[in-house]
C-alpha cells in the first residue's frame, strides 16, 4: 500500500499576509532578524517595493528595530552602508538607535555610517522629521548619543570633502551640524573648521571647478583635463 504523505503541523505561519499580494498559501513566519535584514537590503526610503506599500516599509523596519538587539541592529545598518552601498535606510537604523531602549550602539553605529558629509544634514533631517514636543512642533535637540556619534563622523572629512558638499541650498548646513555636536578638532582642522564656520571654505577642486573656472586661471581646457587627470592618478 502507497504511503501517503503525513500532514505537517507546528509550522508558524502569518494569520494576515500571504504569498504573492495576498493570494496563494500562508508564508512560514521568519524571525524577526531576518524580517529586517530582508526589508533594509531591499530598500529606498518610502519608495514602493513588490507588493509592499512605502510607507508600511518604513513603519515595519521601526517596529522590528525594537524588537531585536542594538548590537544587531547595528551590524545590519553597516552591512547596508557597505556591502550593499545603500545611503539612506542606515541613517533610519541609526535614527532608529536613538530611540531604542539601548542606546549604547547609537555613537558607534552613526559614526560608522555616516560616509560622505551631506550625509550629516541628511541625518539631523531625518532625525528632526518626526521628533516633536508636546504641542506637535519640531522639537530641534540631540540626545548624547547622537552627538558623539556626529562629532565622531565629522573629524573623519578634510577640506575637499567639506568644501564639495557645504551647499548653501541645503537647510542644515555642514556648520549646523558642526555648532550642534561639537567636535573637536585636530592640530590640522582648526584653520578648516574656522573657515566652515564663517562661511569661508575654499571651493573644492572638483572637474567642474576645474573647467569652468580654466580660462581665468590661465589654463585651456587641454590643460584643465591634464590637471582634471593628473589629480585621479594622484
Amino acid at each position: 500500500m502507497a504511503a501517503t504523505n503525513k500532514k505537517v503541523t507546528g509550522i508558524n505561519t502569518y494569520e494576515t499576509e500571504r504569498l504573492a499580494g495576498g493570494y496563494g498559501p500562508k508564508a512560514a513566519r521568519q524571525p524577526e532578524e531576518q524580517q529586517l535584514r530582508r526589508l533594509v537590503m531591499a530598500c529606498l526610503l518610502w519608495e514602493d517595493i513588490a507588493y509592499l506599500d512605502g510607507e508600511k516599509v518604513v513603519d515595519s523596519i521601526r517596529s522590528l528595530i525594537h524588537k531585536l538587539p542594538a548590537s544587531v541592529v547595528s551590524s545590519i545598518a553597516v552591512e547596508a552602508r557597505f556591502e550593499q552601498k545603500l545611503r539612506h535606510v542606515p541613517l533610519l537604523l541609526a535614527r532608529e538607535l536613538a530611540r531604542h531602549k539601548d542606546t549604547s550602539y547609537t555613537a558607534h553605529t552613526l559614526a560608522k555610517v555616516i560616509h560622505r558629509p551631506d550625509e550629516l544634514s541628511e541625518f539631523l533631517s531625518l532625525y528632526w522629521k518626526d521628533n516633536k514636543d508636546k504641542d506637535g512642533k519640531p522639537k530641534k535637540t540631540l540626545s548624547a548619543q547622537v552627538k558623539k556619534g556626529l562629532a565622531i563622523a565629522f573629524n573623519k572629512f578634510n577640506q575637499y570633502q567639506l568644501s564639495k558638499w557645504d551647499k548653501d541650498s541645503k537647510e542644515i548646513k555642514l556648520r549646523d551640524v558642526m555648532f550642534l555636536s561639537h567636535p573637536k578638532p585636530n592640530q590640522d582642522q582648526v584653520t578648516l573648521w574656522k573657515q566652515l564656520a564663517e562661511n569661508k571654505l575654499p571651493p573644492a577642486d572638483t572637474w567642474e571647478v576645474i573647467l569652468s573656472g580654466a580660462k581665468e586661471n590661465g589654463l585651456s581646457k587641454t590643460q584643465a583635463w591634464e590637471k582634471i587627470i593628473d589629480m585621479w592618478v594622484d
